[in-house]
């Protein structure tokens, strides 16, 4: 709508009464809670954070011990500790995209631990004995023709192209495993509210899971526009002065900035004004 008064007459944006409200993307409620308001996030960044500080780690305290040093846990806190359990999140969701399309999504562990014997997984290189060591499965085989590693748990077979697998793990998930030195980092839990654990030793996958179990207990809604917001939402964060975020437009520069708000999927909407 902006870019539209723009390009009808440059004189209604830089006369300074244009200004765009900018809705957020999510609204979260808790599920258990009727009568507490949403929280409504700008962005995934900011959402992210706001279950990091809020839930994530109100519920648990975190530590790390770094192997082959002295034999003291150290507490993260603050920042370090957002940054961690941000880190944790994404390696989390790297690994279950790749457990799901291997039909492993109901053991997303074992594609953490391929992430420990990619140096097994290379054509000439297969080491049966150790990637089943690693594993810790029950039985593990290999198809040289194709390239091919069949694991089996209990009484089902599950088939793994290492090729594409291989470079997934090196390409996408050990990038952000190096952030947390994952090779020399074992990670202790802590429950704040109740005594079920204290410094119990978890994979990055169990963390992960727990991580998303307490966001089962959240409804969280990702608006795709004004139109799919209710109009208590709308009312509350575009017309309340004191929540609404409201930017004012005033020259060509602020216009591109609309542009830019309007997102990644919006390129045929951008090449139509584009040609007015």
């Amino acid at each position: 709508m902006v870019s539209n008064l723009f390009l009808i007459n440059p004189d209604i944006i830089t006369s300074g009464i244009v200004h765009v409200s900018l809705p957020p993307l999510y609204g979260v409620e808790r599920k258990s809670a009727k009568k507490v308001p949403k929280d409504y996030f700008r962005d995934e960044n900011e959402l992210q954070c706001w279950m990091v500080k809020t839930v994530y780690m109100t519920q648990y305290d975190i530590g790390v011990r770094f192997k082959g040093h002295d034999q003291a846990i150290y507490r993260l806190k603050d920042k370090p500790c957002i940054d961690f359990l941000r880190t944790i999140l994404v390696i989390g969701e790297a690994i279950t995209n790749i457990a799901d399309e291997l039909v492993l999504s109901d053991y997303p562990l074992v594609v953490e631990r391929l992430t420990h014997v990619t140096a097994y997984l290379e054509a000439g290189k297969i080491d049966i004995k150790r990637i089943k060591e690693i594993l810790g499965i029950d039985a593990v085989s290999y198809i040289p023709d194709g390239h091919i590693l069949v694991i089996t748990i209990g009484r089902n077979d599950h088939i793994i192209p290492l090729q594409n697998v291989r470079e997934r793990l090196i390409a996408v998930v050990l990038p952000v495993l190096n952030r947390i030195q994952w090779r020399t980092t074992q990670i202790y839990i802590t429950t704040k509210k109740t005594p079920e654990c204290k410094d119990q030793p978890v994979s990055i996958m169990e963390l992960y899971a727990r991580l998303r179990r307490l966001d089962e207990q959240f409804k969280i809604e990702r608006y795709k526009g004004l139109g799919a917001m209710d109009p208590s939402d709308k009312k509350r964060t575009c017309f309340d002065p004191e929540n609404r975020n409201v930017q004012q437009i005033t020259s060509v520069g602020d216009v591109r900035k609309i542009f830019d708000l309007m997102g990644d999927d919006s390129g045929p909407r951008k090449k139509l004004l584009s040609r007015l």
